[in-house]
């Protein structure tokens, strides 16, 4: 129904903006033609009152002087058309110019007008409209970022690779279902790819970067911290419930500096649970730019940078799997 509204208003008010752009050049035309006739009416009456006398040049005089006064009459009533024509226009146009002495003074510029209903569907539809748009911009951004990703999974020997929720990538791996999920920035939450490897885990590892007194995690709840001897303890902070289990995954020499090349920023973290393995890795971050050689400020989104740090999960991932013998947990 608005729709509609729209249509047939829309083509009522470019008629009027024409009708407008015409009267004003008739006006600007008829109005010195109305002075030239008065001028002549003001010269045609001196002369008449002097060859008065004169009967036949009277009559003459006469005839002219009658033409000129209907002539007169037409061109007034023709201007004043014009201007109500014109001042009609006007209040159509534009809602601020209104004649005083004008009672019906339209204060729209609407060609009808409108209820409270038809204002609020109206609003309605903008919002709506806008609403598709933002969808819309979202999905070619997914797109672009899961035909980015598939053939990097493929090339990672996943199989079945497809896209998933949320701009991921599903697929599995030896039996195991893998997940790869880009996720967008969020307040002060900097742009994030995770990487999860469904396997079957005897123990529980978290690990983060030591950066410091201020960045050790709380251990109120969750295993608490360890610190295993064959790997050095200024690099990570390390919780497990077995230092067993972590000093055997550290025994492989490739363990260590793969978990220092995943761990940049203070929002990395590899966590393995009883049922998956987590891998959360900052895109964005100050840190990761530096760590690259990136520029700090980029205003598009860096799909290099992104295939670079999954490359990287992804070689974490296989090398833990490899060397805990870790299983898919429902094969377990």
């Amino acid at each position: 129904m608005i729709g509609a509204i729209h249509r047939v208003i829309g083509p009522i008010h470019r008629v009027i903006g024409l009708i407008h752009r015409v009267i004003g050049p008739i006006h600007h035309v008829i109005g010195p033609i109305h002075r030239v006739i008065g001028a002549i009416h003001r010269v045609i009456g001196p002369i008449h009152r002097v060859i008065g006398p004169n009967h036949r040049v009277r009559e003459a005089v006469h005839r002219v002087h009658d033409d000129v006064y209907r002539t007169h009459d037409d061109v007034r009533r023709v201007l004043d058309d014009v201007y109500r024509t014109h001042d009609d226009v006007y209040r159509v146009r534009d809602p601020v110019h209104c004649d005083p002495n004008v009672k019906n003074c339209l204060r729209t510029t609407y060609a009808l007008a409108m209820s409270n209903s038809q204002a609020a569907g109206m609003l309605f539809a903008t919002f709506f409209v806008l609403f598709l748009a933002i969808l819309v911009v979202i999905a070619r951004r997914f797109s672009t970022m899961q035909k980015r990703l598939l053939p990097l999974v493929t090339s990672f020997g996943w199989q079945d690779p497809r896209p998933g929720w949320w701009n991921s990538i599903r697929g599995q791996w030896r039996g195991m279902p893998v997940r790869l999920q880009h996720m967008g920035r969020y307040k002060g939450v900097p742009e994030r790819l995770q990487l999860t490897v469904k396997v079957s885990s005897p123990a529980r590892v978290i690990a983060k970067r030591r950066a410091g007194f201020m960045t050790k995690p709380i251990t109120l709840f969750g295993p608490p911290i360890v610190e295993p001897m064959n790997v050095s303890r200024e690099l990570f902070w390390i919780r497990s419930d077995e230092l067993v289990f972590v000093e055997r995954l550290f025994g492989r020499a490739e363990v260590a500096p793969e978990f220092e090349r995943n761990l940049i920023a203070r929002f990395d973290v590899i966590d393995l649970k009883g049922k998956e393995l987590r891998i959360l890795r900052a895109v964005d971050d100050g840190a990761v730019k530096q760590h690259f050689n990136r520029p700090l400020f980029r205003f598009t989104r860096d799909y290099d940078l992104i295939e670079t740090i999954a490359s990287e999960e992804w070689k974490l991932a296989v090398t833990i799997v490899e060397t805990l013998g870790l299983r898919g947990y429902e094969t377990a």
